[in-house]
């Protein structure tokens, strides 16, 4: 897919790294002691079959993302690659129109339809592609 004026216009910031960790608890405590900071946020999120912590660096997030069991998203993530980085969110200007600019530029594996952004507690609305 090329640069399309289009799409960088609805670009405005990275919101969040999400990392896949097996135990949250230990992750939290390991950003704790290594970075000094505290989550923000924690959250049991059972559509997603994960539990979530928060930390907050500047104007964006470090997702932590621990699968409730091995049958979920995370949990066959983390069975085929282990720990680290499982996505990174985008901020955008508007959700459904950048998922049809997406679509109109070319193949594209969007989760939500444009008009059913999938909703969140600590941010407003998302879509994986």
């Amino acid at each position: 897919m090329g640069t399309e004026p289009g799409l960088r216009s609805y670009l405005t910031d990275i919101d969040h790294v999400g990392l896949a960790v097996r135990d949250l608890d230990e992750a939290v405590e390991r950003y704790r002691s290594a970075f000094g900071i505290e989550p923000v946020h924690r959250e049991h999120i059972a559509s997603d079959g994960v539990n979530e912590a928060l930390f907050q660096v500047g104007g964006s997030f470090i997702q932590l993302l621990a699968p409730t069991g091995p049958e979920t998203p995370v949990g066959r993530y983390l069975e085929k690659r282990g720990e680290g980085v499982h996505h990174v969110g985008y901020r955008v200007s508007d959700l459904p129109g950048t998922l049809e600019a997406l679509r109109a530029a070319g193949p594209c594996r969007a989760r939500s339809p444009p008009d059913r952004p999938r909703r969140h507690a600590q941010r407003a609305s998302s879509s994986g592609i």
